[in-house]
């Protein structure tokens, strides 16, 4: 028993100093290896970057100059001078034109209870602990960039070339882009100050810019921020689109939100959204399922609307081709209301203006509820089949007032008539129809 018991202390001792043994003859390897090229100011640069900080500056020299960090440890010593040879006398695809590089310098990096095996890119295999690398990189202002990159934290001065950017689970902090931009991202973080036009593809990925130029977008799970954009074409699932501003806008949209604090013409097929905007001139909604609230417009068209909410604080013009179970409120309609087509809607006008011409609405099951100023004249006529009305008949000249057989036929005048006076007009099938004054 004590025998067994003294040859497990003496291999466990044994293990023990093997190892110390291993430990004590392993190395760190932790070097700066550098490269540099002459290159033309406009130079294209294509850039793979795997699993490392990368600081990209810029310069007025005609030069690219990168420098590698590598921190290694747990090498054998016969491994850290098989790593710093290859480092060393690596180079890479280069002309006074076009440069490539590629710091991904190892075919296979696999890892496995805190052992990880490393095979270079010339075949040759070697064994550590821990493996870090990080990147300093200067290039011409002018440069054209295309950068693919993984796993990375990345800092990037203004840079004015074109610039192609592919980032995968990144975090990119950019100053301004001179040029144009084509990005794709996913799982990724990334911050600009100014851009110019951008055509982008966005997987999960949160984008704040200050301003930019033109905007195209394909984006899915996504947040994106700016401040003044010019013309917006969006295809969007799922996604937080934030706007100061915004000049033209197409949106095409799933279960994405959209709020701007002014915009000029926006033209939107969305299904389940929300839209939010201050100051809108012009919009035309074809829609399911959405709710869109604005305080200042000027003509709102909706060629298709489904179960859909539209509230103003101050409109000049709405005009409804097609509406199914919609809810409309408007607290002031400045110019005019035509509906083609409407089915189950509900129509809520808090007021209307002295300048109003007409209110023009054809509705099935629907409700509708109107403010009139008291000093303003109008013409009033309705042709409803099972009719709900409501209306002051003081002030009220009836023209014509027949029912027969649920079917209703008024015409009315308020006030003095006149010609090209405000005409409201209702037409349909069980509809209630409310007129205040106020």
């Amino acid at each position: 028993m004590k025998t067994n018991t003294y040859c497990k202390y003496y291999l466990v001792l044994l293990a023990f100093l093997i190892s110390s043994s291993l430990y004590a003859q392993s190395k760190t390897l932790q070097k700066t290896y550098s490269w540099k090229y002459s290159v033309s100011a406009d130079v294209n640069l294509s850039f793979n970057n795997y699993d490392c900080d990368l600081n990209i500056q810029t310069w007025d020299k005609p030069t690219i100059e990168y420098k590698l960090q590598v921190t290694v440890t747990g090498l054998k010593p016969e491994d850290s001078e098989i790593l710093n040879n290859y480092l060393e006398n690596l180079s890479f695809h280069t002309s006074a034109n076009r440069v490539t590089i590629d710091n991904r310098f190892w075919n296979e990096r696999n890892t496995r209870n805190n052992k990880t095996k490393l095979e270079l890119r010339n075949g040759e295999k070697i064994t550590l602990t821990k493996f870090q690398i990080s990147g300093e990189l200067k290039v011409p202002t002018g440069t054209n960039l295309i950068l693919d990159s993984k796993y990375s934290n990345i800092e990037m001065d203004d840079i004015y070339g074109k610039l192609n950017l592919k980032l995968y689970n990144d975090k990119l902090y950019a100053g301004n882009v001179g040029s144009n931009l084509s990005l794709e991202a996913k799982y990724s973080t990334i911050e600009f100050e100014n851009i110019k036009d951008i055509t982008a593809d966005l997987y999960n990925t949160d984008m704040e810019a200050k301003d930019m130029g033109n905007l195209k977008i394909d984006s899915k799970y996504s947040k994106i921020f700016c401040n003044e954009v010019q013309n917006v074409d969006l295809n969007s699932y799922n996604d937080k689109l934030v706007f100061e501003s915004t000049e033209n806008v197409s949106f095409d949209a799933k279960y994405s939100s959209f709020i701007a604090k002014k915009s000029k013409m926006l033209k939107v097929d969305t299904y389940n959204c929300t839209m939010v905007i201050d100051e809108i001139e012009n919009i035309e909604i074809d829609s399911k399922y959405s709710k869109f609230e604005f305080k200042n417009g000027g003509n709102c068209t909706l060629s298709s609307s489904f179960n859909d909410g539209v509230k103003y604080l101050n409109l000049n013009k709405l005009k409804i081709y097609e509406s199914k179970y919609g809810t409309y409120k408007i607290e002031e309609l400045t110019d005019k209301l035509e509906v083609t087509d409407g089915y189950s809607d509900k129509f809520e006008i808090i007021k209307t203006s002295m300048n109003l011409k007409g209110i023009k609405v054809n509705e099935k099951y629907g409700k509708i509820r109107i403010g009139i100023p008291e000093q303003l004249d109008f013409h009033l006529k309705a042709r409803i089949k099972y009719p709900k009305l409501n209306i002051d008949d003081a002030g009220v000249t009836t023209k014509i007032k027949i029912l027969e057989n649920s079917d209703l036929e008024y015409e009315g005048i308020k006030g003095t008539e006149i010609e090209n006076m405000p005409l409201i007009r209702i037409t349909g099938y069980n509809v209630s129809l409310t007129i205040n004054e106020y």
